[in-house]
């Protein structure tokens, strides 16, 4: 059997990662970024088959009253739920998998957004994904936005290697920051030990 892959998110560009993904040679799954959604992807694939998994973000409308309850919305439905699809994923991951974590998940119009906090948010889902596979070569990353469905099939393909890494972090730094916070994350991104 060759290597098989899970796209879940919202959109369009579920076909376009997942059409570049079968392209470079993979058997892909395609699933929505609902919970019922997944839990129907999952139950087609076998504990440790899974060679890579992108996880896009999908479409979260926020209706709340009041700015507070917009947030929360967007979080908990948002964000969020992204670890809990993770969580779902996790035990179908092959020993040598690659997960990537496509930023993008924007709130709406009229609920303040902050890029940077978003990020760190997919990291720290990365970064868990690799504590609960410490003892396998599986690789979790996250990607900016502006990667194409291409390049993220071939950062799939090849493991996500350490510099796609670490571009995929430089890209994903806030471009409003300034320039003496901008040094700083680019700094701590680029020394980091992984």
């Amino acid at each position: 059997m060759g290597r098989t892959a899970l796209v879940t998110g919202s959109g369009k560009r579920v076909e376009d990662v997942s059409q570049a993904l079968e392209e470079a040679g993979f058997t892909v799954t395609q699933a929505g970024g609902l919970p019922a959604d997944i839990d129907t992807a999952c139950a087609d694939l076998s504990p440790g088959s899974l060679h890579c998994y992108v996880q896009l973000p999908r479409q979260t409308p926020v209706s709340g009253s009041t700015l507070v309850a917009r947030i929360h919305e967007f979080l908990s439905e948002g964000l969020l739920k992204r670890f809990e699809s993770a969580g779902k994923v996790l035990p179908l991951l092959s020993p040598d998998a690659s997960v990537l974590l496509v930023a993008g998940h924007i709130p709406g119009g009229a609920t303040p957004d902050d890029r940077h906090a978003r990020i760190d948010l997919l990291r720290v889902l990365a970064r868990a994904i690799l504590a609960d596979c410490d003892k396998t070569d599986v690789r979790a990353v996250v990607v900016g936005t502006e990667f194409s469905a291409g390049e993220i099939a071939e950062m799939a393909l090849n493991g996500a290697g350490e510099q796609r890494r670490r571009e995929a972090k430089v890209a994903a730094l806030s471009s409003d920051m300034s320039y003496e916070d901008w040094q700083r994350e680019f700094l701590t991104l680029t020394a980091e030990e992984e």
